[in-house]
């Protein structure tokens, strides 16, 4: 059987109902049947970056420090939210990997969250937990044959951590307890202080093409 490899990214799933106008991916079984299609061995499937958008999921509270975004319990906490939402989703990607394909998650700028253990363990766990040579959960690059699979948040500097390849650090809250948090990038405090709101009022906004247009006219209407 000759090898095969797909790529797809950026499909920002949310929480659904739980907070709809924010939800922006309704095309839950069009992507079932681009799974199911393609789920056989020797074939790969690339999640490049920002399968889910963990910035527009509840709860959004962040750490006082504005370099910091949220801990781990936050991040498992809006997993579970994507998961009830996209339910057949998540369940087409476990039956993928049963027929003996590869699932790889690039983690990307809106799903940073994806580098915890415990949200790696729980999809792990949702898929049957597959090897760690069928399901890997990369930071950084990918590389197939060749072909280098990264996504775009590295190369601008609004979305991009301060180091690529390490963007967890640890702080002591005011009850003296200390852990580790995600990076507070650019873009993301953007869409927390500002965007998520704009998309709440206007929820054309995320298909403005480019984002600069949506600045504009926001900065216009004042």
């Amino acid at each position: 059987m000759t090898e095969q490899a797909y790529v797809t990214s950026d499909l920002h799933i949310g929480s659904g109902e739980v907070d709809p106008q924010l939800e922006d991916f309704f095309q839950d079984s069009e992507f079932v049947r681009f799974v199911d299609s393609i789920a056989q061995p020797d074939t790969t499937l690339f999640i490049n970056g920002d399968f889910i958008d963990f910035a527009q999921i509840p709860p959004y509270e962040v750490a006082t420090p504005n370099h910091l975004l949220w801990h781990e319990d936050a991040s498992v906490e809006k997993l579970e939210l994507a998961l009830k939402a996209h339910a057949s989703c998540f369940e087409a990607l476990g039956r993928f990997l049963s027929r003996g394909a590869k699932l790889r998650f690039l983690i990307g700028n809106h799903d940073l969250d994806l580098v915890w253990p415990r949200t790696q363990a729980r999809l792990r766990g949702l898929f049957g937990n597959p090897s760690a040579d069928a399901l890997r959960f990369t930071v950084g690059i990918e590389e197939y044959h060749g072909v280098v699979i990264e996504h775009g948040h590295s190369c601008t500097p609004e979305n991009c951590p301060t180091a690529v390849n390490s963007f967890l650090h640890a702080w002591t809250d005011a009850s003296g307890q200390t852990r580790d948090y995600l990076e507070r990038v650019w873009g993301t405090d953007f869409m927390l202080s500002f965007y998520n709101e704009l998309e709440r009022r206007h929820t054309f906004a995320d298909n403005v093409k480019p984002m600069a247009s949506v600045r504009s006219e926001e900065h216009t209407s004042e």
